[in-house]
């Protein structure tokens, strides 16, 4: 089988496009960044901005599977450039669904995000949305529509996955918009300074990425044999504080002298994250990484 990952040179999308491999399947990878994957004969790697809807026809129309990964992904950037964060990522998913073969295409999985519930607990599915925290958050949701709509008319599975707080190898410690547990490795072995925004109860649901290569492969082969429409959130279920974080971090990298430093709260920040998985597991038998397991491979992979 044939499969397209957008975005294959980010976080996740290098992760997937490994398992894929490792799994003998073709994968198509497009993205506007060099890949940190070469010489591999089952992975053709193109540069194109997907945002741009010209051209694009010629590389996807022959896929039998989709993961759309392409995105601007940082709260704080789309805090800064709202119209742009919007406007790109919008673009980025229309411009795939109307240049697919929809007679070749079983499966889309198109990622959607935790921070279209803001500061809600109430995190389930069928939620009603109307505020949204940031532009990041609203492109996400108009996307889900855009989603739906285009499985309506086309009867074509689409899958969206709302991913809470991911993690694992891969993810970029140096970006000024890292996310905080690779910047607190990489700041822990380079004995800087641990920057902690408000008052670190905070609590996050973090998911460890090894969980979402599987859950991806999982639903694009049991929802490419039906024509559907789902959206699942993806977390473990559970919550940590980054206190607690912190000191797991500090545990199992064996580090014994570190520094940390209050500052406050971002405005886009939210007190307490937890995905709600009931559907995700009514639906599937999975079980998620535990945190310690998973944060003892991601320290190894930083520390290499």
């Amino acid at each position: 089988m044939k499969w397209l990952v957008t975005g294959c040179s980010g976080f996740v999308g290098t992760n997937i496009v490994n398992y894929l491999i490792q799994k003998n399947e073709e994968v198509i990878g497009i993205d506007i960044k060099k890949p940190k994957i070469n010489n591999i004969k089952s992975f053709k790697f193109i540069k194109f901005d997907l945002s741009v809807r010209k051209g694009l026809n010629d590389y996807i129309n022959d896929v039998d599977y989709v993961i759309n990964l392409a995105a601007i992904v940082s709260i704080p950037y789309s805090k800064k450039y709202p119209n742009k964060t919007k406007s790109t990522n919008v673009k980025i998913f229309r411009n795939i669904l109307h240049n697919i073969n929809i007679k070749k295409t079983k499966c889309i999985i198109f990622a959607s995000s935790s921070a279209i519930y803001g500061d809600s607990l109430k995190n389930y599915e069928k939620k009603k949305i109307s505020n949204f925290f940031s532009a990041y958050a609203q492109s996400k949701y108009l996307n889900e529509i855009d989603a739906k709509n285009f499985y309506k008319k086309y009867k074509i599975s689409l899958i969206g996955l709302r991913y809470f707080n991911l993690y694992g190898s891969f993810s970029n410690a140096n970006s000024r918009y890292s996310s905080v547990i690779p910047k607190w490795i990489n700041n822990l072995i380079k004995k800087k300074v641990i920057i902690i925004n408000g008052d670190g109860n905070q609590s996050r649901d973090f998911v460890h990425v090894d969980d979402i290569v599987k859950i991806n492969y999982m639903l694009a082969k049991n929802f490419g044999k039906i024509k559907t429409f789902k959206l699942f959130n993806i977390g473990s279920g559970k919550s940590t504080s980054l206190k607690t974080l912190l000191n797991y971090l500090v545990k199992f990298s064996k580090i014994k002298k570190y520094k940390i430093k209050f500052r406050p709260s971002a405005d886009f920040g939210v007190m307490e994250s937890k995905a709600n998985i009931k559907l995700f597991k009514q639906s599937f038998k999975f079980n998620f990484t535990k945190l310690d397991k998973g944060l003892k491979k991601t320290i190894q992979f930083y520390e290499r």
